[in-house]
């Protein structure tokens, strides 16, 4: 009989942060606590299984042996490592809980839950257990840096330039024997929409990616992207889409959700439903699960992966699964003119990566995030009210360059700037403000604006920037002059 139910109860006693790192501080040298703690927060461990039954109604306590709580955690282990799959895993686990103590069978339930109930987070953990819980699995890029960039196309190598996104980053793990996927964030955190289209579209997906390519086998996968809405942009979207995955999980939980969708529709102007089909899922990348859940290098080129990519894409049917936006370009001269191409689209940048390179977890030098990112100096022309909680308040402002060619609606106040600014509005009407953006844009007709444009700091010591010097900037940070 394993203390650890008593041990989790004692860290929920109390609301306090610091009483709770005490407590976990106190059983410091408790290894199976420490277990405990990986297998329920781990997000490199995937169970699969939802639908536990209730506990037995018979007397535990009659008992004078009991399954040990680590022999239990052993079958979760198999079960995570695919070791035992299916019905089989299922009914082994069951009967192996059902001679625990009723302790035990709690701590179980609660690991599969992916919840301890005792109030702590992944970060808390690590404050006393450095390292204990780790990271999701990543590959990202590196920042912009011109000579690393040239580097990549030494020796006539090519690379892939991807339009660079900004939506909610999601990790699809789909298990090919029970046909079912879960979607996790970067921070491990369920992302699961609760849509039958885009659940079936992204089976399909897989099926069809198996079926091509010399290296795709009958194994289990992970696509690598980003939650995206039909006809909304992926700013609105983000927050949209994280309120689908709040409702969606107390949905499972058996909580009634009406309000909550009631007070989604009033909000978003279209019910929860159909905003969940609504959803979908912009990939760039995928890995053996194997090879993600251990975290390791898969030492498959970019052009492969890509390749059979390209190929799955040209058999699936349907669009619930979408390629990144992509182009190849052989001179660094020409990854350039892509990445301008998107910024004055509208677009944030792009990331360039190596058609040599391997998905690996970190962020690997063969990738590049060519994002540009400057301030400008403009003045302010005006104010918008905002939304919401701020009506009275100011939600941007309406800023100009000194020509008046270049156009900005600046963000990001405190609620105390929001109001003060709003209040005295002839006070900062003409006054000169540092705008941090990723560039400039322009439309069909020439209009000129910043991309993503974020309040800096009010300045009194400079003058305000024109078109010109905008243009002159922009091609100085990007290493053009």
């Amino acid at each position: 009989m394993s203390n650890i139910l008593s041990i989790l109860n004692e860290i929920q006693n109390d609301g306090g942060k610091h009483y709770k790192l005490d407590v976990m501080r106190k059983h410091q040298d408790n290894e199976l606590l420490k277990q405990v703690f990986v297998m329920a927060y781990s997000p490199n461990i995937v169970y699969y299984i939802k639908d536990l039954p209730a506990p037995l109604n018979d007397d535990r306590s009659q008992r004078t042996i009991y399954q040990p709580l680590y022999d239990v955690l052993r079958i979760l282990e198999e079960i995570s490592h695919r070791e035992i799959t299916g019905s089989v895993a299922k009914t082994k686990l069951i009967n192996a809980m059902s001679y625990m103590t009723s302790d035990d069978d709690e701590v179980i339930r609660r690991i599969v839950a992916r919840d301890l109930r005792c109030g702590i987070s992944e970060n808390s953990i690590n404050k006393v257990f450095p390292y204990l819980i780790p990271a999701t699995p990543y590959m990202g890029a590196v920042g912009f840096d011109e000579k690393k960039a040239r580097k990549l196309f030494a020796n006539g190598g090519k690379c892939e330039s991807d339009v660079k996104m900004d939506g909610r980053y999601v990790n699809t793990i789909f298990l090919l024997e029970e046909r079912t996927f879960n979607m996790m964030s970067r921070q491990g955190k369920n992302s699961l929409i609760n849509s039958k289209s885009l659940q079936e579209g992204v089976i399909e997906f897989i099926h069809t990616l198996e079926s091509v390519g010399d290296r795709a086998q009958r194994q289990d996968y992970v696509l690598n992207g980003e939650l995206m809405m039909e006809g909304v942009s992926r700013y609105e979207a983000n927050g949209i889409i994280a309120s689908l995955i709040k409702i969606g999980e107390k949905e499972l939980d058996g909580d009634d959700v009406s309000k909550d969708k009631l007070k989604f529709c009033k909000e978003h102007t279209m019910t929860y439903e159909e905003a969940c089909e609504k959803v979908y899922i912009t990939i760039w990348d995928y890995l053996p699960y194997h090879i993600y859940a251990k975290g390791d290098t898969w030492k498959v080129p970019r052009h492969e992966r890509l390749n059979t990519l390209i190929e799955a894409m040209e058999f699936f049917k349907q669009d619930k699964v979408r390629l990144i936006e992509h182009k190849i370009v052989s001179t660094y001269e020409d990854a350039i003119a892509h990445f301008n191409e998107l910024v004055n689209r509208g677009e944030e940048g792009t990331i360039l990566k190596s058609l040599l390179g391997f998905w690996e977890d970190k962020k690997p030098v063969h990738q590049i995030k060519m994002k540009l990112e400057m301030t400008v100096d403009m003045k302010i022309a005006g104010f918008n009210e905002g939304n919401g909680k701020y009506v009275g308040m100011l939600g941007s402002l309406i800023c100009e360059s000194s020509d008046g060619l270049v156009k900005a609606d600046p963000y990001a106040f405190s609620d105390t700037q929001r109001q003060e600014i709003w209040d005295n509005k002839d006070k900062y009407l003409n006054t000169i403000v540092e705008v941090k953006c990723n560039g400039l844009s322009s439309d069909r007709d020439g209009n000129y604006s910043l991309l993503h444009p974020v309040f800096k700091t009010f300045r009194d010591d400079t003058t305000v920037d024109d078109l010109q010097s905008i243009k002159d900037n922009q091609d100085m940070v990007m290493g053009l002059k």
